[in-house]
């Protein structure tokens, strides 16, 4: 049986986890906006480490929605969160958030078109006939 392993999705582990470790390191407070970038940069890696070994894929499909959209909301986050002013922050969080979007855009692009992997396609019934036209 052959492994699914989606590796451009550790480009999004890597994100993930840039901006959530920053996010600790850049802004030592225990405010409302390092806990959104952490949060952020964390699902970013969990989905991406989910892509990466195609966890969800047999049902579901690789991860890249969930890494593009968390991507879209952490490069979102400076201005809806107010920390514009603060720039090692704000643009940590516009180039994992841009990264994350991409990355999820390449493996929802990547899957496009392509047939399900052979254990995951439907079964066809072989023991059944169509009637005799009359």
């Amino acid at each position: 049986m052959r492994r699914w392993i989606w590796r451009k999705y550790f480009i999004a582990v890597a994100a993930g986890l840039a901006a959530a470790l920053s996010s600790t390191l850049v802004n030592r407070g225990a405010d409302i906006t390092m806990l959104v970038m952490a949060a952020l940069g964390l699902l970013i890696a969990l989905f991406g480490f989910i892509g990466v070994f195609a966890i969800l894929e047999p049902r579901l499909g690789p991860s890249g929605l969930p890494v593009a959209l968390f991507g879209v909301l952490l490069f979102l986050a400076p201005w809806v969160m107010g920390y514009v002013p603060h720039a090692g922050q704000a643009w940590t969080s516009w180039v994992c958030g841009l990264v994350g979007l991409l990355v999820g855009l390449w493996g929802i692009a990547g899957t496009r078109g392509k047939p399900l992997p052979p254990r995951t396609q439907p079964r066809r019934d072989r023991g059944s006939r169509r009637p005799a036209a009359a």
